[in-house]
Protein backbone atom coordinates (compact mmCIF):
# COMPACT_ATOMS: atom_id res chain seq x y z
CA UNK A 1 0.00 0.00 0.00
CA UNK A 2 2.73 1.99 0.58
CA UNK A 3 4.46 1.55 -2.61
CA UNK A 4 1.76 2.71 -4.25
CA UNK A 5 1.14 5.50 -2.65
CA UNK A 6 4.36 7.24 -3.59
CA UNK A 7 3.77 6.50 -6.94
CA UNK A 8 0.72 8.38 -6.24
CA UNK A 9 2.54 11.53 -4.97
CA UNK A 10 5.58 10.94 -7.27
CA UNK A 11 2.46 11.77 -10.18
CA UNK A 12 1.16 14.40 -8.86
CA UNK A 13 4.25 16.21 -8.08
CA UNK A 14 5.51 15.62 -11.61
CA UNK A 15 1.96 17.50 -12.46
CA UNK A 16 2.58 20.12 -10.65
CA UNK A 17 6.01 20.44 -11.80
CA UNK A 18 4.85 20.72 -15.48
CA UNK A 19 1.96 23.42 -14.34
CA UNK A 20 4.79 25.75 -12.43
CA UNK A 21 7.93 25.44 -14.09
CA UNK A 22 8.06 28.66 -15.63
CA UNK A 23 6.67 29.95 -12.17
CA UNK A 24 10.50 28.39 -10.91
CA UNK A 25 12.48 29.04 -13.41
CA UNK A 26 11.58 33.16 -12.95
CA UNK A 27 12.41 32.57 -9.59
CA UNK A 28 15.89 30.84 -10.43
CA UNK A 29 16.86 33.74 -12.44
CA UNK A 30 15.84 36.56 -10.27
CA UNK A 31 18.16 35.35 -7.55
CA UNK A 32 19.44 32.87 -4.95
CA UNK A 33 17.44 32.17 -1.46
CA UNK A 34 16.20 35.27 -0.62
CA UNK A 35 13.58 35.20 -3.30
CA UNK A 36 11.97 32.58 -1.68
CA UNK A 37 11.96 33.47 2.12
CA UNK A 38 8.53 34.92 1.80
CA UNK A 39 7.62 31.23 1.63
CA UNK A 40 9.91 29.56 3.52
CA UNK A 41 7.87 29.47 6.63
CA UNK A 42 4.40 29.77 4.96
CA UNK A 43 2.53 27.25 7.15
CA UNK A 44 -0.72 27.93 5.29
CA UNK A 45 -0.02 26.36 1.96
CA UNK A 46 -2.47 23.81 1.14
CA UNK A 47 0.52 20.85 -0.24
CA UNK A 48 3.14 20.21 1.65
CA UNK A 49 5.40 20.23 -2.29
CA UNK A 50 8.65 22.16 -0.78
CA UNK A 51 9.96 22.36 -4.37
CA UNK A 52 9.03 21.73 -7.91
CA UNK A 53 12.30 19.39 -8.32
CA UNK A 54 12.15 17.89 -4.67
CA UNK A 55 9.67 14.95 -4.38
CA UNK A 56 11.90 13.91 -2.00
CA UNK A 57 10.15 15.73 0.74
CA UNK A 58 7.08 14.81 -0.55
CA UNK A 59 7.63 10.82 -0.67
CA UNK A 60 8.85 10.94 2.89
CA UNK A 61 5.36 12.72 4.44
CA UNK A 62 3.86 10.94 2.66
CA UNK A 63 5.50 7.55 3.96
CA UNK A 64 5.16 8.42 7.54
CA UNK A 65 1.65 9.78 7.37
CA UNK A 66 1.32 6.18 5.90
CA UNK A 67 3.20 4.35 8.63
CA UNK A 68 1.25 6.59 11.55
CA UNK A 69 -1.87 6.32 9.95
CA UNK A 70 -3.06 3.09 11.92
CA UNK A 71 -2.02 4.41 15.61
CA UNK A 72 -4.36 6.96 16.02
CA UNK A 73 -4.10 10.41 18.08
CA UNK A 74 -1.24 10.15 20.38
CA UNK A 75 -2.35 11.97 23.90
CA UNK A 76 -0.11 10.91 26.16
CA UNK A 77 1.60 13.78 27.68
CA UNK A 78 4.64 13.98 30.47
CA UNK A 79 8.01 15.41 30.87
CA UNK A 80 9.31 13.03 28.15
CA UNK A 81 6.54 12.04 25.74
CA UNK A 82 6.50 8.59 24.25
CA UNK A 83 5.15 8.97 21.32
CA UNK A 84 3.43 7.05 18.94
CA UNK A 85 0.69 7.72 16.50
CA UNK A 86 -0.40 11.58 16.01
CA UNK A 87 0.65 14.15 18.68
CA UNK A 88 -1.00 17.28 17.68
CA UNK A 89 -1.30 21.03 18.57
CA UNK A 90 -0.48 20.85 22.36
CA UNK A 91 2.50 21.69 24.32
CA UNK A 92 5.07 18.94 26.23
CA UNK A 93 8.19 18.86 27.08
CA UNK A 94 10.53 16.74 25.96
CA UNK A 95 9.57 13.82 23.36
CA UNK A 96 11.38 10.33 22.35
CA UNK A 97 9.99 8.10 19.28
CA UNK A 98 11.13 4.87 20.49
CA UNK A 99 12.70 1.86 18.09
CA UNK A 100 10.41 1.37 15.71
CA UNK A 101 7.97 3.88 16.45
CA UNK A 102 6.32 6.22 14.24
CA UNK A 103 5.67 9.94 15.43
CA UNK A 104 3.73 12.68 13.75
CA UNK A 105 4.26 16.09 15.65
CA UNK A 106 1.49 18.44 13.89
CA UNK A 107 1.73 21.59 14.93
CA UNK A 108 3.03 20.68 18.15
CA UNK A 109 4.97 22.86 20.67
CA UNK A 110 7.98 21.42 22.80
CA UNK A 111 9.51 22.91 24.87
CA UNK A 112 12.51 20.71 25.58
CA UNK A 113 14.20 18.50 22.56
CA UNK A 114 13.18 15.57 20.54
CA UNK A 115 14.98 12.34 20.34
CA UNK A 116 14.70 9.70 17.71
CA UNK A 117 15.66 6.17 18.27
CA UNK A 118 17.06 3.53 15.84
CA UNK A 119 14.59 2.63 13.11
CA UNK A 120 11.42 4.78 14.49
CA UNK A 121 10.30 7.91 12.07
CA UNK A 122 9.27 11.46 13.11
CA UNK A 123 7.30 13.56 10.70
CA UNK A 124 7.04 17.65 12.56
CA UNK A 125 5.33 19.46 10.47
CA UNK A 126 4.02 22.94 11.68
CA UNK A 127 6.26 22.36 14.61
CA UNK A 128 7.68 24.48 17.47
CA UNK A 129 10.83 23.08 19.32
CA UNK A 130 12.84 24.58 21.75
CA UNK A 131 15.58 22.81 21.72
CA UNK A 132 17.37 20.15 19.69
CA UNK A 133 15.66 17.23 17.15
CA UNK A 134 18.69 14.57 17.40
CA UNK A 135 18.24 11.42 15.29
CA UNK A 136 20.38 8.60 15.42
CA UNK A 137 19.90 5.54 13.15
CA UNK A 138 16.40 6.66 12.37
CA UNK A 139 14.45 4.83 9.38
CA UNK A 140 13.07 8.49 8.51
CA UNK A 141 13.03 12.31 9.77
CA UNK A 142 11.06 15.09 7.86
CA UNK A 143 11.34 18.48 9.42
CA UNK A 144 8.97 20.63 7.74
CA UNK A 145 7.79 23.99 7.97
CA UNK A 146 9.04 24.06 11.50
CA UNK A 147 10.56 25.89 13.59
CA UNK A 148 13.91 24.83 15.77
CA UNK A 149 15.53 27.08 18.83
CA UNK A 150 18.63 24.24 19.01
CA UNK A 151 20.37 22.10 16.79
CA UNK A 152 19.20 19.31 14.23
CA UNK A 153 21.18 16.59 13.91
CA UNK A 154 20.85 13.70 11.81
CA UNK A 155 23.43 10.71 12.51
CA UNK A 156 23.61 7.29 10.69
CA UNK A 157 20.12 7.34 9.71
CA UNK A 158 18.35 5.82 6.10
CA UNK A 159 16.87 9.15 4.67
CA UNK A 160 15.31 12.27 5.70
CA UNK A 161 14.61 16.21 4.81
CA UNK A 162 14.54 19.13 6.35
CA UNK A 163 12.68 22.18 4.10
CA UNK A 164 10.91 25.48 4.28
CA UNK A 165 12.25 25.49 8.13
CA UNK A 166 13.93 27.52 10.62
CA UNK A 167 16.76 26.65 12.86
CA UNK A 168 18.49 28.43 15.19
CA UNK A 169 21.42 26.24 15.82
CA UNK A 170 23.11 23.93 13.53
CA UNK A 171 21.94 21.66 11.04
CA UNK A 172 23.63 18.42 11.09
CA UNK A 173 23.78 15.55 8.35
CA UNK A 174 25.97 12.96 9.33
CA UNK A 175 27.00 9.47 8.72
CA UNK A 176 23.68 8.44 6.63
CA UNK A 177 23.46 5.84 4.11
CA UNK A 178 20.20 7.29 2.36
CA UNK A 179 19.06 10.28 -0.05
CA UNK A 180 18.69 13.29 2.58
CA UNK A 181 17.04 16.83 1.11
CA UNK A 182 17.89 20.32 2.52
CA UNK A 183 15.93 22.64 0.71
CA UNK A 184 14.57 26.36 1.60
CA UNK A 185 16.23 26.63 5.18
CA UNK A 186 17.25 29.31 7.44
CA UNK A 187 20.00 28.61 9.87
CA UNK A 188 21.05 30.99 11.80
CA UNK A 189 24.55 29.20 12.36
CA UNK A 190 25.93 26.21 10.07
CA UNK A 191 25.01 23.68 7.93
CA UNK A 192 27.40 20.43 7.90
CA UNK A 193 27.33 17.69 5.71
CA UNK A 194 29.64 15.00 6.38
CA UNK A 195 30.66 11.48 5.29
CA UNK A 196 26.89 10.60 4.05
CA UNK A 197 26.86 7.85 1.48
CA UNK A 198 23.52 8.06 -0.39
CA UNK A 199 23.41 11.38 -2.04
CA UNK A 200 22.29 14.57 -0.48
CA UNK A 201 20.60 17.62 -2.22
CA UNK A 202 21.30 21.33 -0.60
CA UNK A 203 19.03 23.82 -2.17
CA UNK A 204 18.05 27.45 -2.07
CA UNK A 205 19.23 27.70 1.93
CA UNK A 206 20.04 30.76 3.78
CA UNK A 207 23.00 30.22 6.33
CA UNK A 208 24.58 32.94 8.42
CA UNK A 209 27.50 31.11 9.05
CA UNK A 210 29.52 27.76 7.01
CA UNK A 211 27.75 25.64 4.27
CA UNK A 212 30.68 22.92 5.19
CA UNK A 213 30.29 19.71 3.65
CA UNK A 214 33.08 17.25 3.76
CA UNK A 215 33.66 13.30 2.69
CA UNK A 216 30.21 12.81 0.98
CA UNK A 217 30.01 9.66 -1.62
CA UNK A 218 28.81 11.49 -4.27
CA UNK A 219 29.55 14.77 -3.36
CA UNK A 220 26.20 17.05 -2.33
CA UNK A 221 24.05 18.35 -5.35
CA UNK A 222 22.30 21.95 -5.26
CA UNK A 223 22.44 25.47 -5.82
CA UNK A 224 20.87 28.59 -4.87
CA UNK A 225 22.62 28.53 -1.35
CA UNK A 226 23.48 31.32 0.55
CA UNK A 227 25.89 31.39 3.55
CA UNK A 228 29.04 33.08 5.27
CA UNK A 229 31.45 30.41 3.38
CA UNK A 230 31.01 27.78 1.41
CA UNK A 231 33.37 24.91 1.40
CA UNK A 232 35.23 22.22 0.25
CA UNK A 233 32.14 19.67 -1.50
CA UNK A 234 29.86 22.59 -1.13
CA UNK A 235 31.97 25.41 -2.43
CA UNK A 236 29.79 25.89 -5.78
CA UNK A 237 26.50 24.95 -4.10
Amino acid sequence: MNLHLLSSRRLFTLAVTLLFVFGFAACDAAGPAHADLGSATDSGAVTDLTDADDAATDDLVAYILASAAGMGTHTSLGDDDECQGTLGAVTVENVIVPDDATCVLEGTHVQGNVEVKTDALLLARGATVGGNIQASEAEAVTVLRSTVGGNVQLFQGYRGSVARSEVDGDVQVEQNNGFFSLTRNVVDANMQVNQNTGGVSIKRNVIAENLQCNQNTPPPTGSGNQAGDKEDQCENL
